[in-house]
């Protein structure tokens, strides 16, 4: 006799703790790259920062993405799927951006491999894609269906 145990469900207003993880590292990512932009700025001087650094100084850019870092932090301890919307589609903006700036400097020749600008948009897609309703993997069901109720 099998005995099938009920899938708990999980309330549309409570963010996982698989989501709340993705911030949180989303967040350290941010951050780490902020202090690195403002305690190493000597550090970008090579021909694939050039671009970057022609779009905003890197302190600044070290500035947005501390505060980006905070912000999906708040978001995170908070489980505010609406700050993380927006926390997330402003990493995919300043990801983007560095993205953009690894490819052109490909293209016009100032680096020599794409992997930078692959690694940036790797990052951009993988926010764009967390930003989807609800704020949950899409494992979810079957995470929660294999484990049972203390994959909450």
């Amino acid at each position: 006799m099998n005995m099938v145990l009920p899938v708990p469900t999980v309330e549309p207003d409570v963010m996982t703790k698989r989501a709340r993880g993705y911030l949180t590292v989303t967040a350290l990512r941010h951050v780490a790259v902020g202090i690195v932009c403002l305690a190493l700025p000597n550090d970008f001087k090579g021909d694939s920062y050039q671009i970057i650094i022609e779009v905003l100084p890197i302190g600044l850019w070290g500035l947005l993405f501390l505060a980006g870092g905070a912000h999906l932090g708040y978001a995170a301890v908070k489980g505010d799927e609406r700050q993380a919307r927006i926390g997330l589609s402003l990493s995919a903006v300043s990801t983007s951006l560095w993205a953009a700036g690894f490819f052109m400097a490909y293209f016009v020749g100032g680096i020599v491999t794409l992997i930078g600008g692959i690694l940036w948009t790797a990052l951009t897609l993988k926010d764009l894609v967390v930003c989807a309703q609800p704020m949950r993997s899409p494992f979810e069901r079957i995470t929660r269906e294999y484990v049972g109720p203390q994959a909450r």
